[in-house]
């Protein structure tokens, strides 16, 4: 299996699940106690899915310790994939709000974008340590 093939099926499966919260319902009830770590947990596995097709994009198979350039540039990238995300997702709320909210495709605060955003590089972390 190439790593491309990998990193595909990564964000399928990322995809999956959040449609499967939604209609398990995961997410209302982790809503309803005011702590939603599944979505967090999702924004990670993406925020490693970004740092490998980085790594895949500029030929990289591993962070070589000695290059830190590569790993602040693939940070860079989950940085900037992360935060277009989040403006296409807000994009999206305030075009289609109730496709949004039936999908559950929306940062309801800046705070949550934020989140969103910083779990994501949290991915690229692991990411940098899973590769060395």
């Amino acid at each position: 299996m190439t790593p491309l093939t990998k990193i595909v099926i990564l964000f399928a499966v990322v995809v999956c699940l959040h449609f499967l919260a939604n209609i398990l319902g995961i997410y209302d009830e982790q809503i309803k106690s005011g702590f939603v770590w599944f979505d967090d947990v999702l924004h990670i596995l993406v925020g490693i899915g970004f740092g490998l097709l980085w790594l895949w994009m500029v030929g990289e198979e591993k962070i070589i310790s000695s290059n830190i350039y590569v790993a602040i540039r693939m940070m860079i990238f989950v940085f900037i994939m992360a935060l277009t995300w989040e403006i296409l997702e807000f994009g999206f709320f305030k075009l289609f709000t109730s496709h949004a909210n039936a999908l559950k495709l929306y940062s309801p605060s800046i705070q949550e974008a934020l989140t969103d955003i910083f779990s994501n590089i949290i991915g690229g972390f692991v990411v940098i340590f899973w590769k060395k």
